[in-house]
């Protein structure tokens, strides 16, 4: 074999496995597996945008739990969630948790409601997130904490294509991250 055909079939087989790649990452970011919604101590929220906080309320609606705890890291979100969201109407009695998650990441929403879910004696738990993040949430939720028993519900939201690209390239370096540093550090 020479240099040329050694070099051909480099190409040939790295852009092979980087497409097996794309593709794969293709399935774990737009078609994640949800779980069936079913009563649990609590719903929790992550990093709140309108449309997942709406998606926890229709679950505390439909009487899934009568708990909502609420990811709400101050950078982003400085207060006026937890406080009080005029736009979310709650037709039933609810108790409000919100923590920050430290750090301000998937991995510190995880590791940070865990320590909530240990105080207030919580044992299982339906964390709202968005299509793109749900693969990413569950291996960090199950991954991360112990002794709380998780299903996992899709928020939708509109997206134009260009935010569908950018998410996922997000998460796919968000994957990539968590393997370099480490799911639970």
């Amino acid at each position: 074999m020479n240099y040329q055909q050694l070099r051909n079939r480099t190409v040939i087989i790295t852009g092979s496995i980087l497409a097996a790649m794309f593709v794969v990452q293709l399935f774990i970011v737009f078609l994640p597996k949800t779980d069936a919604q079913k009563p649990v101590d609590v719903v929790v929220v992550l990093a709140p945008q309108t449309y997942r906080l709406h998606a926890g309320v229709d679950l505390i609606d439909a009487g899934y739990s009568d708990r909502l705890a609420i990811s709400a890291p101050l950078i982003e979100y400085p207060g006026w969630l937890c406080a009080q969201d005029a736009s979310v109407e709650i037709e039933r009695p609810v108790t409000i948790v919100c923590f920050e998650p430290v750090p301000s990441t998937t991995q510190g929403e995880a590791l940070s409601f865990a320590e909530v879910a240990e105080a207030h004696g919580w044992e299982s738990a339906a964390v709202v997130t968005d299509r793109s993040h749900l693969n990413r949430t569950r291996m960090y939720f199950e991954t991360c904490t112990s002794g709380i028993e998780y299903s996992f519900i899709m928020a939708e939201r509109d997206r134009s294509v260009l935010g569908r690209v950018f998410s996922f390239f997000y998460e796919t370096f968000a994957w990539y991250k968590a393997g370099a540093i480490g799911l639970c550090n």
